[in-house]
């Protein structure tokens, strides 16, 4: 009764309207608890069992040794006779070296883009992640050559986005990706088949589905499938966009833009450099609109591990609008149809 519990420091509670989550951004899961249990980990992680109990009223007893039952079930923390003050809190900033850290170019099939130039920039702006999305069924040695120009970049991980073709096969994917090692996942459209498959030695993962995919019109979808817990996701959209934040995109007219799906261009790739256009006024200008500042989702208790999107709201005429294609209620915990 009088000893403390301990969250550990990888398990942060995040507290929405109508209840709370607690995030393990080291297992990558999350768990629900209710309002009230947040309230007790947050605003009296420094009293004792017995202190908590005697603020709440002997009445409560019982529930709150199944709150703290639960946190031990959950492995959330640990009690402990004292208080450990060594044990500091994970910090919340959320830092990066490089001026972009992810990069995303439309392509179709009467583009002409200087892939050789975004390459050279794109490193140059210490870009790690590119998502190559193709609207066209492009041949393998056509992606063989895309991907060649890519080969010795500074880039950590491409992720593809295919028409499917007859040439699409395992053996032809496994042979393009072995040559093509930073391929990490890739989605395959319009295939005759539905089927996941993982290749060279299980290192990229490959899903090939039926239905024919406009990815401008999956842009902005948010739902628990594509929820990210871990620490630099979580600590990103603590204190930044984490859609458009240090990202760049190209469309497949050559324009440079925060998004694809955004209207505003702010040149083309083909006339000016990426650095150029990133530093041109309203560039950056969302990379700061955070989940705490969007309505509704301030309310939320997913905010920090789902995505955003500032291309399709609920609201043109305001900044901080709701994505339009977020279909939870965090005020009835439900998820519409």
């Amino acid at each position: 009764m009088n000893n403390y519990f301990i969250l550990f420091a990888n398990c942060i509670p995040v507290k929405g309207y109508a209840r709370s989550v607690v995030c393990d951004v080291q297992t990558n899961t999350f768990e629900f608890i209710p309002n009230e249990l947040f309230q007790i980990v947050t605003e009296f992680k420094e009293n004792t069992l017995q202190e908590i109990i005697q603020n709440f009223g002997k009445e409560h007893e019982s529930i709150i040794n199944e709150y703290f039952n639960y946190l031990e079930e959950k492995d959330f923390g640990f009690w402990n006779p004292t208080l450990i003050p060594e044990l500091t809190p994970i910090s919340l900033e959320w830092q990066s070296p490089q001026r972009i850290t992810n990069a995303l170019i439309d392509v179709k099939k009467e583009s002409t883009l200087p892939y050789h130039k975004i390459n050279k920039e794109l490193d140059e702006l210490g870009c790690a992640a590119l998502e190559l999305r193709f609207s066209y069924d492009i041949r393998i040695h056509e992606l063989d050559c895309v991907l060649s120009f890519f080969e010795k970049s500074t880039l950590r991980s491409i992720d593809l986005f295919l028409i499917y073709s007859e040439e699409l096969t395992d053996d032809s994917l496994s042979k393009l990706f072995k040559k093509h090692s930073r391929v990490f996942n890739v989605n395959i459209a319009e295939a005759p088949f539905s089927k996941d498959i993982f290749l060279v030695n299980k290192t990229v993962f490959i899903n090939f589905v039926e239905e024919k995919i406009e990815p401008s019109v999956c842009c902005g979808i948010v739902n628990p499938t594509y929820f990210r817990i871990n620490i630099d996701h979580f600590t990103e959209s603590v204190s930044k966009n984490n859609c458009l934040n240090r990202k760049v995109s190209i469309d497949g007219d050559g324009h440079i833009k925060n998004c694809p799906s955004l209207p505003v261009s702010y040149g083309n790739i083909n006339e000016m450099t990426l650095n150029e256009a990133i530093e041109k006024k309203g560039f950056k200008d969302t990379w700061s609109i955070t989940k705490d500042q969007i309505e509704t989702c301030k309310d939320c208790e997913f905010r920090y591990i789902c995505t955003d999107c500032r291309a399709f709201t609920e609201d043109t005429s305001t900044i901080y609008a709701k994505p339009l294609k977020c279909n939870y209620n965090p005020y009835t915990t439900k998820w519409n149809d």
